[in-house]
Parts: structure tokens; C-alpha cells; sequence
């Protein structure tokens, strides 16, 4: 069996006044939730799905999203950090269960060409996780600093350098036990895996797969969406 966990409780902050909820807020016609249930339906992959919510009224926004896809969701509340949000999800998740994903809602322009693709890989190493390397020049700046003037910066070499994105997948006992014997705060899943000792598989995402953080985030999502529409399921 493979487990989906959608995290869509965040607070999404950093949005503003641009979306009251940007999981909800229409991209192009259809809410990220949306989007990504539909990439998951299209791809054939998630036997069951577990949805982290905020509060009690957007569970039942997102229930009625999912509603005339014949989808049913299982949703549990979410907690205080990310990581305490996934914890949540897993425990909700089938003990018999292989595989789990763990995506974020934010990123709704997941496409199920990925999704198979790092579906494949996890299947094969036990967790993989889709990323992209990194273009920009990137300087370190000291820990603990005043100000962003006259301070020494540290080149780092971006041909070893990759950006996590999500999904990210793993066969449901490694995770689940790394949760439970987590002792230290992160920000995504991979650091969970790799702290309890397991390699993670990098999967290049063919397609864009942008978070929506900020506002400007909503008009450029519907622009790639404008130039590559995704497969209908």
C-alpha cells in the first residue's frame, strides 16, 4: 500500500493579505489542493490519503475540494512545527503500509510524471526525494551577525549543492521510527531520514514545481501554467 500525506496547515504568513489560505486561493481556475489531488489521482499512486489541516473549517473546505473526485481524505489536525504536523500525518498512516509520500500543498504544480518517477526511485532505495540543482551563485554569511554590510562571505560550490523540494518519499517504517526517535528540529523530511542513518536517493524534477510563499508566487504559478497545462485526469 502507498500513503499520500498532504500537509496544507501551514500559516502561510509570508502571503499576506494575497490569500486567506493559500492552499484554497485559485491558481488558474483550480485551488493547490486541488491540483495536487489531481496529480496523484493521474499518476495511479496513493492508496490512501492523509491530510494535515489547520482548524476544523478548512478541513471541511478541502473535504468539498475533494468531493466530486470521489476522493475521501482522512484528516488529522495539525501541530505547532512542520515536523510536528508530519508526526500527526504519519500517525494516522497504515502500520502495513510500503511506501509514504509527504508533499506539501504549497508546491501545486506537482505533475505525475514526478511523482512516478520518485515514486520508482523510493520503491527501489527506501526514500528518495525530487530536487533541483542549484543555478545561483551562493555565499555563506557568519551565524550570528548585525547587519548585510562589509561582512565576509564564504563561496560555496554549487555543483554540489541541490534544492529539496517535495514530495518526498520513504518506506513508511523508516520514517515513521526516525520521527519517534527525533531529537533535534528540521524543516524538511530528508534531515529525518538521513539523522536516523538511511541514504536519500535524489530524483531531478523534470518539470517546475515553485512553493507558493509569497504573493508574487500565485501570478507566477498561473503563467507556467498558461505555458504547460497540465495532463487532465
Amino acid at each position: 500500500m502507498v500513503e499520500v500525506i498532504l500537509l496544507a496547515g501551514g500559516s502561510g504568513t509570508r502571503m499576506g493579505v494575497a490569500a486567506a489560505d493559500k492552499i484554497l486561493t485559485p491558481i488558474a481556475g483550480k485551488s493547490a489542493f486541488r491540483r495536487c489531488l489531481e496529480a496523484f489521482r493521474a499518476a495511479g499512486l496513493a492508496d490512501r490519503i492523509v491530510v494535515v489541516t489547520r482548524d476544523t473549517a478548512q478541513e471541511k473546505a478541502l473535504e468539498a475540494e475533494a468531493s466530486d473526485l470521489g476522493q475521501v481524505l482522512h484528516c488529522v489536525r495539525g501541530g505547532k512545527e512542520r515536523q510536528n504536523s508530519v508526526c500527526n500525518g504519519l500517525a494516522a498512516t497504515t502500520p502495513g503500509s510500503h511506501l509514504v509520500f509527504i508533499h506539501d500543498c504549497a508546491r501545486a504544480l506537482i505533475q505525475p510524471e514526478s511523482l512516478q518517477l520518485v515514486a520508482a526511485a523510493a520503491a527501489r532505495d527506501g526514500a528518495a526525494v525530487l530536487a533541483r540543482p542549484v543555478s545561483d551563485t551562493i555565499k555563506r554569511v557568519p551565524g550570528s551577525i548585525d547587519g548585510l554590510s562589509q561582512i565576509p562571505l564564504e563561496d560555496l560550490d554549487r555543483r554540489s549543492l541541490w534544492a529539496m523540494e517535495t514530495p518526498q518519499v520513504f518506506r513508511r517504517d523508516w520514517i515513521h521510527h526516525a520521527y519517534k526517535n527525533l531529537t533535534q528540529a528540521v524543516t524538511d523530511d530528508v534531515a529525518v531520514a538521513v539523522a536516523a542513518g538511511h541514504g536519500v536517493t535524489i530524483v531531478p524534477n523534470p518539470h517546475p514545481n515553485p512553493k507558493l510563499t509569497h504573493p508574487e508566487d500565485l501570478s507566477f504559478c498561473s503563467w507556467l501554467l498558461e505555458r504547460n497545462p497540465p495532463p487532465t485526469s
